[in-house]
C-alpha cells in the first residue's frame, strides 16, 4: 500500500485539569514503556484520524490495534506519544504532540516502521517532521547515527522544534454575591465572530485570530470573503455567524499567508501583521494597525477608544484567561479557562462590572469581549487584571 501523511490533522480539542495524566506524570526524560490506548483525548485524537485514513483504504471490517510511547521535546518535557498501529495487519506510526493546549496528528504513515526503533534506555525526541532524536546520557542522536549531535548542531535543531507549550487548560470558578450591579459595555456586535480552529493544521492561533477580524470587517468591506454574507442584522443588533466552510477557507489561506510555522512553531507578530496585509490586498484593501501599547505596556483605556471608534483588536498573550459569566438574583458565577500557553485573540468589546458588595465595599472587574480561539469556549471575556501577560495589541482597521 502506498504510504501517505497526514500533517497536523486535528484542530483544537482542547485539555481541561487532569485529562491525559498518564502523560504528564511520567518521569522527565525518562524511556517510556509501552502502553496501552485508555480512550483518553489524545487516544481519541489518534483514534479517529487512523479510522478516517483506514476508510479510504480498505474496504470492509477494519480491525486496529496500537500501543504507544511517550515522545519529549528538546527540553525533555514531555511533548506527545508516538502510536505504533496495525490496520488488518499492516504497520504504521502516528506521532500526536500537544500544542496550544490541544492533542494534534503531526505525522501519520501507513505501511512504515518505528522512526524510533532501536531506541534503548534512551529518551525519545520529537523535533518536527520527519525529524527524530534520542537522547541519552547528556546527548542528543539523530535516529540512526552513532555521532552525538554538536552544541552548534543542537543550537540549529533548538531553533526549528515543537516544544511542550504549558498549555493546559485549567478551569476554576468563582462566586460573586452583591447587593447592586453596574455595567458599562460597548459591543461592536450583538455577537462577534467565534472562530476556533481547521482541521489539517497546527498553531493557528494566529490564522483564527486573522480569520475573526477579516469576518468582522466582511460585514463593511464586501468580498473580503468571496459571495459570503458575514451575519444578519435583527433590530439594532447585528449578530455574526457561527463558523462554516467559508470561514474555513480564510483560515487556510491566513495560514499560508501568515507563513506559519514556516520558520518555526507558530507565527510572529510580523508574520500576523503582514499575512492579514497580504490577504487583504487580495481584494484591493489596505490594513491599518494601531498600537494599543503605551509605555510598552498594554493601555486597557486606549483599547477602548478604539473599539469605540468601531475597530476590533488583536491582543498578543503569553499566558491567560476566559471568562464565561453567569448571572443569577444578587450572585455572578464566574466561570474560568487558565493557561500559561501563547496565544492570540480578537476582542469586539469591552465590559466594565462594578459590584456593590454586603459589606458596601465595591470591586471593578474591566473585561474585553473576545472571540477566544479555543473550542471549549469560543466567546467570552479576557480579564485584563489578573492570569495573563499581553505583549503586544493593535487596533485593526481594514480600508
Amino acid at each position: 500500500m502506498k504510504k501517505r501523511t497526514m500533517q497536523m490533522i486535528t484542530g483544537l480539542m482542547l485539555m481541561v485539569v487532569m485529562l491525559c495524566l498518564s502523560l504528564w506524570l511520567a518521569p522527565i526524560g525518562a524511556k517510556a514503556s509501552a502502553m496501552a490506548l485508555n480512550n483518553d483525548e489524545c487516544d481519541v485524537v489518534f483514534s479517529e484520524n487512523v479510522k478516517e485514513l483506514a476508510k479510504e483504504n480498505y474496504a470492509g471490517v477494519i480491525s486496529i490495534s496500537a500501543t504507544k510511547e511517550l515522545l519529549f521535546d528538546m527540553d525533555l518535557e514531555a511533548l506527545g506519544f508516538l502510536y505504533l498501529f496495525s490496520v488488518n495487519g499492516e504497520a504504521g506510526y502516528a506521532i500526536v504532540v500537544r500544542m496550544n493546549g490541544a492533542f494534534e496528528v503531526a505525522e501519520l504513515y501507513f505501511n512504515a516502521a518505528d522512526p524510533y526503533a532501536g531506541v534503548n534506555g534512551g529518551s525519545r525526541v520529537y523535533v518536527g517532521n520527519m525529524l527524530y532524536l534520542s537522547y541519552a546520557d547528556g546527548d542528543f542522536y539523530i535516529m540512526g547515527e552513532e555521532t552525538p549531535l554538536s552544541e552548534r548542531q543542537i543550537e540549529a535543531v533548538r531553533s526549528i522544534a515543537f516544544y511542550s507549550d504549558g498549555g493546559t487548560i485549567t478551569t476554576s470558578s468563582e462566586t460573586v454575591n452583591y447587593v447592586t450591579k453596574s455595567e458599562t459595555k460597548y459591543e461592536l456586535a450583538k455577537r462577534h465572530p467565534g472562530i476556533t480552529h481547521i482541521s489539517g493544521y497546527t498553531n493557528t492561533c494566529a490564522p483564527v485570530a486573522g480569520a475573526n477580524i477579516i469576518q468582522y470587517w466582511d460585514r463593511y468591506k464586501t468580498d473580503l470573503i468571496a459571495n459570503y454574507t458575514p451575519g444578519t442584522t435583527m433590530g439594532n443588533f447585528y449578530i455574526y455567524k457561527n463558523p462554516s466552510s467559508d470561514t474555513n477557507a480564510v483560515l487556510a489561506q491566513l495560514y499560508y499567508d501568515m507563513e506559519t510555522n514556516v520558520y518555526g512553531s507558530g507565527t510572529t507578530i510580523a508574520q500576523f501583521k503582514s499575512g492579514l496585509i497580504t490577504y487583504c490586498a487580495r481584494s484591493n484593501y489596505s490594513v491599518t494597525y494601531d498600537s494599543c501599547m503605551v509605555n510598552n505596556s498594554f493601555s486597557y483605556t486606549t483599547a477602548k477608544q478604539y473599539l469605540a471608534a468601531g475597530k476590533p483588536l488583536s491582543i498578543f498573550l503569553y499566558g491567560f484567561n476566559v471568562v464565561d459569566i453567569t448571572p443569577t438574583t444578587n450572585t455572578d458565577t464566574l466561570s474560568y479557562w487558565l493557561s500559561g500557553a501563547g496565544h492570540i485573540m480578537s476582542a469586539f468589546g469591552y465590559n466594565e462590572i462594578t459590584y456593590t458588595l454586603a459589606d458596601s465595599t465595591t470591586r471593578l472587574d474591566k473585561y474585553l469581549m473576545v472571540a477566544a480561539g479555543l473550542t471549549v469556549i469560543e466567546r467570552g471575556y479576557l480579564n485584563v487584571q489578573s492570569n495573563l501577560q499581553i505583549d503586544d495589541a493593535y487596533a485593526i482597521t481594514v480600508s
